[in-house]
This record gives C-alpha cells, structure tokens and sequence, in this order.
C-alpha cells in the first residue's frame, strides 16, 4: 500500500494513512526507502519527502475513503512489479521486496528504535539500518 500525508513520524502516518484510505489496520515494521523531490510546483519552496514503509496488515476487509480512493484491492507484489498503472517507484520497490524476501528483508529495512531523550520525560524514534 502507497499512501501520502502530512506525517508525525513516517512510521505513524504509515499507518494512519492506510487505516484513513484503506480501513485497513496495520502494524509498522519498517522504511524500506525514501524519496526527495525539489523544485515540486506547489510546494513553496520546499521540497517533498516521501516515505515507502512496510506495513503487517492486522485487519483485511478493505473499505477506502471515498474521497481519497478511486480503486482498492489487494494485489500480490509481484503484481505490483508487473502492472503497467504501476509507478516506475512502485515497481522499483516491489521488485526490491521481490529480491530480498528470502532473507526476511533484513538487508532492506531501515527499523525503529525508540531512545530517551535530552528532554526529560521525552522520548525519539532513530530510523537506521541494522544487520541481525
């Protein structure tokens, strides 16, 4: 699932997008990449990020916002790599996902830690790639 938003943190607009555009429930489990955009019309000057994060669906029945969502199906991913309504992005990620299902994605995610902060009674989320 490819979603946008304006994000806390990637991994809660992750998921919060999906729940809002799919009703799907999901569980965050990583980034997987991220694209940077400058010079995008419309966004005064700054650039655009956008997060690709894998998610773990708790809830399957889809029921899409329809507002946001012309289409909503489940597709397998190695649909998404063949389709031609595919992004070129999408089907980079898929065959991505593809190629490094067989180790359980462990070369390709970048995971959560949650840290304490400087900040008493604070805490941040440090995205990085760790090798298990």
């Amino acid at each position: 699932m490819l979603s946008a938003g304006c994000l806390a943190t990637a991994a809660d607009a992750a998921v919060r997008e999906v729940r809002e555009e799919t009703g799907v429930e999901t569980e965050f489990r990583s980034i997987l990449a991220f694209r940077q955009h400058h010079h995008m019309p419309h966004t005064f000057g700054c650039s655009d990020l956008y997060f690709v994060c894998r998610l773990h669906p708790l809830t399957f029945d889809l029921k899409p916002c329809e507002k946001e969502v012309v289409r909503c199906a489940w597709m397998s991913v190695q649909e998404l790599a063949a389709s031609e309504e595919s992004t070129v992005l999408t089907r980079r990620i898929a065959r991505l996902l593809l190629d490094n299902r067989h180790d359980n994605f462990q070369r390709i995610d970048i995971s959560m830690e949650e840290w304490p902060s400087l900040y008493k009674e604070h805490n941040y989320k440090l995205f990085l790639r760790t090798q298990h």
